[in-house]
């Protein structure tokens, strides 16, 4: 998926990593492993697609087709993939100031319990439908899990551990719209939490991949194989003295 952003439209973003994070992401089809998603380290800087050993097939990468300078996760599509997530909530540390003895240094305290309320999986073509969903399609209509492109996952709390993991499954199927142009489709996700005080989702994290139709010949499709560089063919000192 790669680099991880400071803001949503990076094409991978996390926004408090210390708070929430996707520790894991491991999509399937009916036949068996598609790719395992991972982070580089703990806070992440970057995530990793990689196939189970044996599989040789390369892992592939399009040029954003919204033109915002980014490179998507290729997938290819023959029917349903499943997205396994694994999420990590982690409590927040404390600072606390001064140790009582004339020192003003400053040392974690206790942790405090982290809650999420309304975590919620928001799926759209773009950034921007993501945030119309996000933004005034649930002004208009609080009851926003109800639309086909919205799944409430629940409430979540460490309740006193410093950390608590959990998982999580979503299932993409081939969008019965037309084709995006590249004879594929692009997609936006977004997890989302519901803030009570000023009754909006606020973003936790969200990232962008691309899904192939195979059906389509690949000459159609904006493929860019980021494994091996093209070769470039120039013209030795002899073929061009005998032109």
């Amino acid at each position: 998926m790669g680099a991880v952003g400071s803001r949503p439209e990076d094409g991978a973003y996390i926004r408090d990593q210390s708070r929430f994070t996707i520790s894991a992401l491991h999509i399937t089809n009916s036949r068996g492993t598609v790719l395992r998603v991972s982070p580089n380290a703990f806070p992440a800087s970057r995530y990793s697609a990689q196939r189970d050993a044996g599989d040789d097939v390369p892992v592939d990468y399009v040029q954003d087709p919204e033109g915002a300078g980014n490179f998507l996760l290729r997938l290819q599509s023959t029917d349903e993939l499943t997205f396994h997530f694994t999420f990590i909530l982690r409590q927040q540390q404390q600072q606390v100031h001064g140790n009582g003895n004339g020192t003003s240094a400053s040392q974690a305290g206790p942790g405090v319990d982290t809650s999420i309320a309304g975590l919620t999986y928001i799926f759209a073509s773009s950034p921007k439908e993501v945030d119309n969903l996000v933004v005034r399609e649930f002004h208009a209509n609080p009851n926003l899990h109800k639309n086909p492109n919205v799944q409430l996952l629940g409430d979540y709390t460490t309740g006193g551990s410093s950390s608590i993991q959990f998982s999580w499954s979503w299932k993409w199927r081939p969008p019965k719209t037309v084709e995006d142009r590249g004879g594929g489709w692009r997609n936006s996700c977004s997890l989302v939490e519901y803030d009570q005080r000023a009754h909006r989702l606020n973003t936790l994290a969200g990232f962008d991949f691309w899904v192939q139709n195979v059906q389509r010949s690949y000459t159609r499709s904006p493929r860019l194989d980021m494994g091996v560089p093209p070769r470039l063919r120039v013209p030795s000192a002899q073929s061009i003295e005998s032109r």
